[in-house]
C-alpha cells in the first residue's frame, strides 16, 4: 500500500518519461531494421542494439553517480570519525567579548577577554559550563545563567 499522493507534476514527469522511453524504443527498432541487412536478423540486430545501450546507459549513469556523489559520501561520512578536541576557555563574569551565529563564533572584539583567552573566528561552542549545547538559543542562554 502506497502513502504517495500523486501530484500534477508526479503525473507529467512520468507520461513525459513514457514518452522518451517509447521513443528510444522506437529509435532502436528503426535502427535496427536499418542494420538488418549487416545482420543475419533484424531481431538479433535489435537485441544487440538493446543490450549495448543498456550497458553503456550503465556504466555512463554509475561514473555520473560517483563523480557526484562520492565526494559528499566522503565529507558527510567522514565528519562524524573526525574527533571532537575542543579548547577549554574560562572567563570571569561579564563582557566575554565575542559574538556567534550557528555556534560558530563570527568575530571577537580585540583587547577583550576573549581575545586574550585565544577565542579565534570560526571556533565551535560544543558545550557552556559543562553542558553540551545544539543552538544559538541553548548558548545564550547557558552564557547568561554562567555570568
Amino acid at each position: 500500500m502506497s502513502n504517495h499522493v500523486w501530484t500534477l507534476q508526479d503525473k507529467i514527469g512520468l507520461v513525459l518519461s513514457l514518452i522518451i522511453v517509447a521513443g528510444c524504443w522506437f529509435l532502436l527498432s528503426v535502427l535496427s531494421w536499418r542494420l538488418r541487412g549487416e545482420m543475419d536478423d533484424w531481431v538479433t540486430a535489435t537485441f544487440h542494439s538493446m543490450w549495448q545501450d543498456i550497458v553503456f546507459r550503465f556504466f555512463q549513469l554509475t561514473t555520473l553517480e560517483a563523480l557526484m556523489f562520492l565526494p559528499c559520501c566522503v565529507l558527510c561520512c567522514a565528519a562524524p570519525l573526525r574527533e571532537k578536541t575542543g579548547k577549554i576557555i574560562t572567563f570571569k563574569s561579564g563582557y566575554v567579548g565575542f559574538r556567534f551565529f550557528n555556534l560558530l563564533v563570527i568575530e571577537v572584539d580585540e583587547d577583550s577577554p576573549a581575545s586574550s583567552a585565544g577565542v579565534q573566528r570560526n571556533f565551535r561552542i560544543i558545550s557552556i559550563n559543562g553542558f553540551e549545547v545544539e543552538s544559538d538559543k541553548q548558548a545564550r542562554v547557558r552564557l547568561h545563567i554562567a555570568h
